[in-house]
């Protein structure tokens, strides 16, 4: 399976917020943020289909952290750090 290259998924420091880049606006059913130990720490139900879409961790300490996407085309991970 594999998302469109152009569907980003990256944390933005300066913003301090995970934002989603869909210029094809695919349908993102939900997405959750899990800890290195596997814990779920952020989960969001319904996300906005729009171009660009950011998600608030002001929160959210510094460390690595899992991003799992549920999308209309499959799942998609992606492993960010949060500064």
């Amino acid at each position: 399976f594999k998302i469109g290259t152009e569907f980003q998924v990256y944390f933005s420091n300066e913003r301090k917020s995970i934002v989603l880049n869909n210029p094809n606006l695919i349908t993102v059913e939900s997405a959750e943020m899990f800890n290195i130990l596997g814990q779920s720490i952020l989960k969001l139900d319904e996300v906005k289909t729009k171009n660009i879409t950011e998600i608030n961790t002001k929160h959210i300490n510094v460390g690595s952290y899992i991003i799992k996407l549920k999308t209309e085309q499959g799942t998609l991970t992606k492993k960010v750090l949060v500064q």
